[in-house]
């Protein structure tokens, strides 16, 4: 996805998640409030998202393809601390080195989770660092591969190099990138 010189994307897309009447789930007790950073970098003019690969070794979701994300702790003061949290935590992610844009919908998963994907735009100059406890591998994938056909819809899922994102992730990839199209179409 293509966004030529200057940052007039991020001022557009912050207002587009500012403004849309974004989808809530009801309280449960069922469901656990959790967040996942949905990193967007600009890189050469194109956008990109950083996805991880969950570690092998874990007892849940491992080898899956994610956000940086989890659970909301009782000390994290919103679900954007939530996010910019399991960031760093993850992938070293410092929360300064985000400026975080807004959320999008709220998403209900099997597992009993409602998560909040909360946006951000991640400073280019940033590495990653995997928390080898949780994270095998972070990689870049161009945000126009989720405006395409699904390579399976279901489960709903795309193929990024040698990686396959699918479900709640691939979801809310999709939606991102669906929300960037439009802001990028407006003259």
């Amino acid at each position: 996805m293509h966004v030529g010189n200057g940052s007039r994307w991020r001022d557009d897309l912050a207002a587009s998640l500012r403004l849309r009447p974004a989808v809530r789930l009801r309280a449960s007790s069922s469901r656990a409030a959790a967040a996942v950073l949905v990193p967007i970098v600009e890189h050469n003019g194109e956008l990109f998202l950083w996805l991880l690969r969950r570690a092998s070794h874990l007892r849940k979701h491992r080898g899956e393809v994610a956000f940086p994300g989890g659970k909301r702790d009782e000390s994290d003061a919103d679900l954007v601390a939530t996010a910019l949290r399991e960031a760093h935590e993850e992938v070293g992610l410092a929360p300064g080195a985000v400026d975080v844009l807004g959320a999008m919908d709220e998403l209900p998963t099997f597992t009993g989770f409602g998560i909040t994907p909360v946006v951000g735009v991640v400073d280019p100059a940033w590495v990653p660092v995997a928390n080898r406890d949780e994270v095998d591998a972070v990689f870049m994938a161009p945000l126009g591969r989720f405006l395409a056909r699904p390579a399976w819809p279901t489960p709903f899922g795309y193929v990024v190099d040698d990686h396959w994102v699918w479900g709640a992730t691939a979801k809310m990839a999709r939606q991102c990138a669906a929300i960037v199209e439009d802001c990028l179409a407006k003259p």
